[in-house]
């Protein structure tokens, strides 16, 4: 499963489940079919985001944005990738990795605070981080469920990257 990030802030540790980066994020998803005035001999792998397409062509970035299409040489892109432990609330992947378990609301030392009435068990899964970034043109930052994926794009792009 992927997702955006939107929006990431500093979040009270206190009480956030021992995360200190809190964010929105939003569904993503890996797509292959390109748009129709592109002919690839390959199916490439893409995402569909909130506003944009990304394909991820042999020789190129493609970028769709509604009706603007435009090329990124690999050359120009930044790339990072990473691991991110999140504090999950919405039901875990099945690919996903959960570290440990954590509470909603919870001490300094760990323990659930008995403030908040409701306070649940929640998993802290182990997901992929990617950014992506080409000068003032484009910032994407995506989540990954599956962790060893990152992995797996890292090759993809250090291939492309030294072509």
């Amino acid at each position: 499963k992927f997702w955006q990030k939107i929006s990431e802030s500093q979040i009270n540790q206190k009480t956030s489940g021992g995360a200190t980066r809190g964010g929105t994020r939003i569904p993503a998803k890996a797509i292959s079919r390109t748009p129709y005035y592109i002919k690839p001999n390959i199916a490439p792998f893409g995402l569909q985001l909130r506003k944009q397409k990304l394909f991820f062509l042999p020789d190129k970035l493609l970028v769709v944005s509604g009706r603007k299409v435009g090329a990124v040489n690999y050359s120009d892109i930044t790339m990072g990738f990473g691991i991110s432990n999140f504090v999950e609330t919405d039901p875990v992947p099945s690919d996903a990795k959960v570290i440990r378990q954590t509470w909603l609301k919870v001490n300094k030392n760990g323990t659930p605070d008995k403030r908040f009435k409701g306070n649940r068990q929640v998993p802290v899964c182990e997901y992929g981080a990617i950014v992506i970034e080409s000068g003032s043109v484009l910032h994407v930052e995506i989540m990954c469920s599956n962790s060893s994926t990152v992995d797996k794009m890292k090759t993809y792009a250090t291939q492309a990257f030294h072509k």
